[in-house]
């Protein structure tokens, strides 16, 4: 991880100084923005590097190829998690499902990722939670915020190149929302709260989902009170980005317009910019594409008056209860942990593997069932190639036979099948069905002929490979150091359990690696055997 860091410092600090030469640039265009208020935003300039990675951009409603900006680096903003409760099935699985398409641009694609993270650790049902357990809301959401991040490692999700928390950026959010209101964009009302301007920047408004803005304006027209709003919003469509603190005892920092706290809204688009201004890449659960996503984008192309602001939109689809959407009004939501006593990791990224991540995942028995056959078809390959290299024999080395030599083009053409599927918006559910064909046939392979050909090796290491390429972990591998805020003793502990649990009944990718130089050995001990008696 803190190599990672290394590397991805340079890419940061060129971020940094892009965003700082194109300032006067910026400048003028902010100051046309605001003399029009919500007039013309500039079309973003300058080269674009192609990845040969095709995606559907919810942006343009488009499936087209990912370019970034910056040539072989991906700038990646995720909105991570309100730490108000522990996680449920539906974070973890957007988690996971965000770490293979991260693991994919960097292990397949060769792209080198920077992402920065969110926690937001303030936040009305952290207040209003911390409020009924009579707890410090800081105390509460450091105690979730610690459980989010073992969570994480128990996933094996990697680490963020940058992780932000909102009551470490107050006064970024404070300048930032100053910047919108100097353009006219914002507003403050009497209780000393500050509302966005969404009806005059309606120009720009909704490019994400204009359907779903379509159905909130009749919806609002048609279900409208008859008493007036007293918060003091002009329209019902403008949204909060300071909160005035309604008592003393209400968490609250200073600001211009009084003691408060940021709306949600705005603190994303603030922290995004460790990135730049503008960055490549923004994910997040569907849930979060409108209002979020839309307000997101209304803010920062205000504060910079240039689109696109973030240029390709991804978002998890949802995750459903045997065909109903999880929800904690139906009391159906399945908490993480809970799920983890009955299954494991593995099988939870399983499962993400065999669904597109924008597609619903139906949880149940039918899905979890086919997850678990496919963790078990791959520790039964490994063991059945543990237990046939034990009893190798002293003259293993021998020529390829005819299955030995098809198996190899097999390989080949699944290693092509799997990486056309990734380039194409991340269709791991194909590449999965590739890898277990290609298993299928190592199966057949090894029930053909006895003993264990170097061709057999080098298709099962394939597999075990891709699959851990994508976070898949086998028996006796850990998780990479999520946060220094887990303690040395806890991954003292981790380790330990990790290194119980495999039992030496599984084989891990270094044991393929052991195998292969075993074999190496053989073959040459019997050359300089068959040398030796020759001469």
């Amino acid at each position: 991880f803190f190599s990672m860091l290394q590397t991805t410092r340079a890419c940061l600090r060129a971020a940094a100084e892009k965003a700082a030469a194109a300032a006067a640039t910026t400048a003028a265009a902010v100051s046309t923005c605001s003399a029009a208020r919500g007039g013309k935003l500039q079309e973003q300039a300058g080269p674009l590097y192609a990845t040969g990675l095709v995606v559907h951009n919810q942006l343009t409603r488009e499936r087209t190829e990912l370019r970034t900006r910056t040539q072989g680096v991906v700038r990646w903003y995720q909105c991570g998690s309100t730490v108000y409760s522990g996680s449920h099935i539906g974070h973890a699985c957007t988690y996971v499902r965000f770490d293979i398409l991260r693991r994919i641009l960097q292990a397949h694609l060769g792209l080198q990722v920077v992402q920065a993270v969110n926690v937001t650790d303030i936040d009305d049902k952290i207040i209003q939670r911390a409020t009924e357990s009579q707890r410090p809301f800081q105390e509460l959401a450091r105690h979730f915020e610690q459980e989010y991040f073992e969570d994480m490692q128990t996933l094996n999700v990697l680490p963020p190149t940058v992780l932000t928390r909102v009551s470490e950026y107050i006064p970024e959010i404070v300048k930032f929302i100053q910047a919108v209101e100097s353009r006219g964009q914002a507003y403050q009302t009497a209780d000393g709260s500050v509302y966005f301007d969404v009806h005059g920047w309606r120009d720009h408004y909704g490019r994400l989902a204009p359907s779903r803005l379509h159905q909130l304006l009749q919806e609002t027209q048609q279900h409208q009170a008859p008493a007036p709003d007293t918060s003091g919003k002009r329209h019902p469509t403008d949204f909060a980005v300071w909160k005035a603190a309604k008592t003393s005892a209400e968490p609250g920092w200073p600001s211009p317009w009084g003691r408060g706290r940021p709306g949600w809204h705005v603190e994303c688009s603030a922290m995004s910019r460790v990135l730049g201004t503008e960055f490549d890449l923004h994910t997040g659960g569907v849930d979060l594409l409108f209002p979020h996503h839309e307000n997101e984008i209304a803010l920062s192309e205000c504060c910079t008056g240039r689109t696109p602001w973030a240029a390709y939109f991804l978002h998890s689809g949802h995750v459903n209860i045997q065909g109903v959407k999880m929800s904690k009004s139906l009391g159906n939501v399945v908490p993480l942990r809970d799920f983890l006593q009955q299954h494991t990791p593995t099988q939870l990224r399983l499962l993400c593997l065999l669904t597109r991540y924008s597609s619903t995942i139906d949880f149940g028995p039918t899905m979890m069932q086919e997850a678990r056959a496919m963790e078990n078809k791959v520790l039964n390959l490994l063991d059945t190639v543990r237990q046939r290299l034990a009893a190798l024999p002293a003259d293993v080395p021998r020529k390829p036979s005819p299955a030995d030599l098809a198996l190899v083009d097999r390989v080949h053409h699944t290693q092509s099948a799997v990486s056309g599927a990734f380039r194409d918006n991340f269709d791991t559910p194909s590449a999965v069905k590739a890898l277990m064909q290609l298993l299928h046939h190592i199966n057949l392979h090894l029930e053909a002929q006895a003993g264990l050909s170097d061709q057999t090796l080098q298709a099962v290491d394939f597999i075990v490979s891709t699959l851990q390429s994508v976070g898949v972990q086998l028996p006796g591998r850990l998780a990479p150091a999520w946060t220094p805020h887990l303690t040395l003793a806890h991954r003292h502990q981790q380790s330990s359990k990790a290194l119980q649990d495999d039992g030496g009944d599984a084989l891990a990718l270094e044991e393929l690696v052991v195998m292969r130089a075993k074999l190496r050995q053989l073959a040459l001990a019997a050359k300089k055997g068959s040398s030796n008696n020759s001469s």
